[in-house]
C-alpha cells in the first residue's frame, strides 16, 4: 500500500468521483509547479498582503512577491485581479451590513488553515478567507481564483465545500447559514466574475461524511478509476489505465471512421455525442503524459527517439523601477522615456467611472467576442436555436479551416 498523504480541498472532487486515483497519485514522482500555478500563488500572496497589512495591490506593480520560494513580479493584470477580490472581501460587509473596518479586521480570517477533524484526519487545507457575521448567524467563505482558462462554479463546488466545512469546524458554533463566494476576475462566466452560493450546516456535514467514505474506498485494493473533468489536475493522469483505455477507444473510432467513409455513411448524433465526451479526458491525458515525459527527461530518463533542446528565454527586469532609475542616471536619459503609456481595460474603466455611467459611453468604443462553441448540456449558457445558425456561417467556415492552411 503506498504511503498516505494529506488530502486538500483541490483533491475533493477527484476523490469523490474517482476512488482509485488516490493510490495512483501517491506513487507518482513529485511534480514541479507550473508557471500558471506559480502566478496564482503570487496573486494570492498579493491578496494576503492587502487584507492583512493594508497594502494596495497597485502599489506592488513592478515589485516581486514570494510564491513558495520563487520571486514573481507583480504585473498590472495581477494587481487588478487581486484588487477585485480584496475590494469584494473588504467592502462586502461594510456596504451590505453596516460593519466598520475595525470589525472586519477583528473577524476576518485570511489564509486560514482548516482541518476536517472528526471526518478524516488526513483532510486539511487553506481557506482563502472566511468571515462570520454573528448578527445574522452567517459564515461567509471566500475563494480567489486567478486562473483565466477554466471557469469555477460556486454552486455545490466540492473544493469550496471542503473549505467551508473546515471554516465551520474552526468556528465551532453559531453559524446557521453558509455563503460561498468565488471571485474569478480573469475568466469569462455567464454570471460575471463574482458568484456566490448559499448552503447550510446539514449539507456540509453530509459532504464531509461522503468525502470520508470516498477516501476509505480509495484505500481499498483495486479501487475503481473513473475518468472525467476531475482528471485535469490529477498528478496520476499520465499513468492512469482508465484514461489509456479511452485512447484505445479513440483508435477504434479512427478504424470505424475509415469503414464508414468507404460506405458513405454518416455518424448518428448519439455516436458523435459519445465521441465528444472522450475529447476532454483525452486532452487531459495527452497533456499530462507530455508533462510526465518531460519530467522524466529532466531526470535523465530521456524517451527513445526524443531529445531535450534549449528554448529561448524571455528577459525581464527583476526590479524595473530601480533598474530604469539607475539607467536614467548612468546614460543621462529622461526617466519618462523608459516607460510606455498603456490604456486601461474596459473592466478597469467601469471601476473608475462607475458601471452605470460607463455602460452607455463604452458601447461604440469596444468590441465583444463573437462565435459559437459546442458545449455539454450542463453548461449554463443559453443554447442557440438552429434557425439562427445561418447568421454564423462565416464563423463556422473560419473555424473549419483554422490551422489547415
Amino acid at each position: 500500500m503506498p504511503a498516505l498523504h494529506r488530502i486538500g480541498g483541490s483533491s475533493a472532487d477527484r476523490i469523490l468521483n474517482c476512488h482509485g486515483s488516490s493510490a495512483l497519485c501517491a506513487v507518482m514522482p513529485e511534480q514541479e509547479e507550473t508557471g500558471f500555478a506559480t502566478d496564482g500563488t503570487a496573486a494570492h500572496r498579493v491578496c494576503e498582503l492587502a487584507l492583512t497589512e493594508g497594502i494596495v495591490p497597485a502599489d506592488l506593480v513592478g515589485r516581486t512577491v514570494d510564491a513558495k520560494g520563487t520571486r514573481v513580479e507583480v504585473t498590472e493584470e495581477m494587481a487588478a485581479a487581486s484588487s477585485a477580490y480584496v475590494d469584494y472581501v473588504a467592502k462586502h460587509f461594510t456596504e451590505l451590513n453596516g460593519q466598520v473596518d475595525l470589525v472586519i479586521k477583528a473577524t476576518l480570517r485570511v489564509e486560514q488553515h482548516v482541518e476536517l477533524a472528526g471526518f478524516h484526519d488526513r483532510c486539511a487545507g487553506t481557506c482563502d478567507a472566511s468571515l462570520f457575521n454573528s448578527d445574522t448567524g452567517t459564515l461567509h467563505v471566500f475563494d480567489f481564483k486567478y486562473g483565466s482558462g477554466v471557469p469555477v462554479e460556486a454552486e455545490n463546488n466540492s473544493q469550496l465545500k471542503f473549505y467551508a466545512l473546515g471554516a465551520l469546524l474552526a468556528l465551532g458554533t453559531g453559524a446557521e447559514r453558509i455563503v460561498i463566494h468565488v471571485v474569478q476576475p480573469r475568466c469569462e462566466h455567464p454570471d460575471g466574475p463574482i458568484r456566490h452560493w448559499e448552503t447550510d450546516v446539514e449539507d456540509l456535514i453530509g459532504f464531509g461524511l461522503e468525502l470520508a467514505a470516498a477516501i476509505e474506498k480509495g484505500e481499498q485494493p483495486g479501487a475503481k478509476r473513473t475518468p472525467g473533468d476531475w482528471c485535469q489536475f490529477c498528478t496520476g493522469a499520465a499513468r492512469c489505465d482508465a484514461l489509456l483505455a479511452l485512447a484505445e477507444d479513440a483508435k477504434r473510432c479512427e478504424e470505424h471512421d475509415a469503414l464508414m467513409a468507404a460506405m458513405g455513411d454518416a455518424l448518428d448524433p448519439a455516436e458523435v455525442g459519445r465521441r465528444l465526451s472522450l475529447v476532454g479526458p483525452l486532452k487531459i491525458w495527452s497533456t499530462a503524459f507530455r508533462r510526465y515525459a518531460w519530467q522524466e527527461a529532466q531526470r535523465g530518463r530521456i524517451p527513445t527517439d526524443w531529445k531535450l533542446v534549449a528554448i529561448r528565454g524571455r528577459r525581464s527586469f527583476i526590479e524595473p523601477e530601480l533598474a530604469l532609475s539607475q539607467a536614467s542616471r548612468v546614460f543621462g536619459i529622461d526617466e519618462d522615456k523608459f516607460f510606455k503609456r498603456r490604456p486601461i481595460t474596459p473592466a478597469q474603466f467601469e471601476k473608475l467611472v462607475g458601471k452605470k455611467k460607463a455602460e452607455g459611453f463604452l458601447e461604440p468604443y469596444i468590441t465583444k467576442s463573437k462565435g459559437l462553441s459546442l458545449v455539454p448540456l450542463a453548461d449554463k449558457r443559453e443554447a442557440v436555436a438552429p434557425e439562427t445558425l445561418s447568421e454564423f456561417d462565416d464563423l463556422f467556415s473560419e473555424e473549419a479551416t483554422n490551422g489547415e492552411e
